[in-house]
């Protein structure tokens, strides 16, 4: 929590293929769910390394989105202000969504930093609103996303 803004983060991610070997990664389904439902239900903004599924996560290689399944059903029920992910590189990049801002702030441009291509930083603030009795009441996101 800082300054009344509540973050989440995780570092799973669907478990890659034996020839790609990743850190972090869990069986898509069952085991990926246990994980999301661990997210709080009052986060306002979740970090996460992989995306959820359709959003931001198109792979290069197959040009099929390669994104969790479970993380995008956790994500409809919990509807974070913003979730900030990377992992699929070429998917750097922002989508708001009517409950949440999505962005993929993927750092290389190419597969592990290749040639040394780096995206821009990517920004965004985020601050509770207060009502007129002084509580907080939704946020107010302003972002200087790609």
């Amino acid at each position: 929590m800082i300054e009344g803004v509540k973050f989440y983060g995780s570092p799973l991610q669907p478990r890659q293929p034996k020839e790609r070997p990743m850190a972090f990664g869990r069986r898509r389904g069952a085991e990926l769910k246990e994980e999301w439902a661990k997210i709080p239900a009052d986060v306002d903004v979740l970090l996460t390394h992989t995306p959820p599924a359709t959003i931001l996560d198109v792979s290069p290689y197959t040009g099929k989105p390669i994104g969790c399944e479970e993380l995008l059903k956790a994500l409809t029920k919990k509807a974070p202000a913003v979730h900030v992910f990377g992992h699929v590189h070429n998917g750097y990049g922002s989508l708001a969504k009517p409950k949440t801002l999505f962005i993929n702030a993927s750092t290389a441009v190419e597969r592990r930093g290749a040639q040394g291509t780096i995206n821009p930083p990517v920004s965004f603030w985020v601050q509770k609103k207060a009502d007129r009795k002084g509580s907080s009441a939704g946020m107010l996101i302003t972002a200087a996303a790609p």
